[in-house]
């Protein structure tokens, strides 16, 4: 089979998922795509969090190769989260790590990041965005998902 969409980048604050997802998502679809945690829209969301100078030379190859999903998680289950894996804690030190602060701040630049580059590829690549709540689906119906997803975009390649 031709593969048009192969790179599948996983995106979304900390504790939304990614990993998890991203490793188990070879159990369903085994050597079929290129999974990854933090692709794209992680580069743009830090840029603007951070106040970086960042520009990223993006072609349309790339866009036309990938599936960009972004993962979401409510700001109670992502305390919950957080509390069992002592995130809060070993980040303590940190200044930018004050829990609420943190979800909001961070939810909002990957929202910006997702509706930034979707707006700047929709019109061709608009079925090469999607987005998931973790809180509201297990990591196997967004993975079953996500592969149906890409079945159907390589369907005619």
């Amino acid at each position: 089979m031709k593969y048009k969409v192969f790179n599948v980048e996983f995106d979304g604050i900390d504790k939304s998922g990614k990993d998890s997802i991203m490793h188990q998502i070879f159990a369903v679809a085994t050597n079929k795509y290129i999974p990854k945690a933090r692709g794209l829209l992680s580069q743009i969301a830090y840029s603007k969090l951070y106040n970086r100078d960042s520009v990223y030379d993006v072609t349309e190859g790339y866009i036309a190769n990938t599936l960009f999903v972004l993962l979401t998680v409510e700001e109670d289950d992502w305390n919950v989260r957080c509390k069992l894996t002592g995130e809060h804690e070993k980040n303590k030190s940190r200044s930018d790590m004050e829990g609420a602060v943190v979800y909001k701040s961070n939810s909002e630049a990957f929202e910006f990041a997702y509706n930034y580059l979707l707006e700047q590829y929709k019109d061709k690549y608009e079925d090469h965005f999607l987005a998931y709540n973790t809180s509201q689906m297990t990591p196997i119906q967004i993975i079953n998902d996500v592969v149906e997803h890409l079945e159907e975009l390589n369907k005619n390649a």
